[in-house]
């Protein structure tokens, strides 16, 4: 795979990624065709995450399906977690991995989940450090339009 084409899926990645988090926060509406792509992308990480994260898998389902459910349950917030890791914008370790968001994101949507990351209340519980790391990042890309 070319440069210019891993670039442009990683890209897409980010912007799924993101779209997803409105999805789910905001309750937005989402095109049918980002969703059909979102679903590609996450398709080979469905049955690991759920697994791992305990989640419900009809709430994952659900959340796969339309990218609307949002649920505060600690599995959901794996489940999160779990993608973000696939993504590989969060690592094993509990850090969120700014260079790979830097090289996937543009500069304004890097800012703010910079700013975000340092935002962030400490906690041990990786899978409530993306959840927070998410929501900040949304609310505060809503509020630039």
């Amino acid at each position: 795979m070319s440069s210019s084409v891993h670039t442009n899926n990683l890209n897409m990645k980010v912007f799924m990624f993101l779209c997803v988090g409105v999805s789910a926060i905001l309750a937005v509406e989402i095109n049918p065709e980002l969703i059909q792509k979102w679903d590609a992308v996450v398709e080979p990480y469905k049955a690991e995450c759920i697994s791992t994260s305990g989640v419900q898998p009809d709430v994952a389902y659900k959340f796969f399906k339309n990218l609307k459910v949002l649920s505060e349950e600690h599995a959901f917030k794996c489940l999160i977690r779990c993608i973000a890791e696939k993504l590989h914008f969060f690592d094993a370790s509990g850090e969120f991995n700014l260079a790979t968001m830097k090289e996937l994101m543009d500069e304004q949507t890097f800012k703010i989940s910079e700013e975000c990351a340092k935002k962030i209340t400490a906690t041990d519980d990786k899978c409530e450090l993306v959840f927070q790391h998410a929501t900040c990042s949304i609310q505060a890309a809503a509020e630039l339009d």
